[in-house]
């Protein structure tokens, strides 16, 4: 039983270091802008971002599109040789769009 607790403690704990604590500090569409701040403009990559006003809280959603968003601009640094990069974040038909 005591191997049951710790393991079942360590996989929550694993679980909620997945959620980046810029997501519970200032929401997605802050946590985008600080996290394209840090890692595209101060490689000299100019930046538009637009997130639609009023998406709701989407709890582990939001960690998905968080993540997903951070390997698009990763991917953006390492292959595109990019000077400028846009990102629109929106709903459409009840579907989540992410378009860079």
């Amino acid at each position: 039983n005591a191997l049951l607790e710790r393991t079942q403690t360590e996989i929550h704990r694993l679980i909620h270091d997945l959620r980046p604590s810029l997501l519970d500090d200032l929401g997605l569409a802050e946590a985008m802008a600080s996290y394209a701040d840090d890692h595209l403009r101060r490689h000299g990559v100019r930046v538009s971002l637009e997130v639609e006003e009023g998406l709701p809280a989407m709890g582990d959603i939001e960690t998905v599109v968080f993540r997903i968003y951070q390997e698009l601009l990763t991917n953006v640094l390492r292959h595109a040789d990019a000077e400028q990069v846009s990102v629109e974040l929106y709903r459409e038909a009840g579907t989540l769009v992410l378009v860079v």
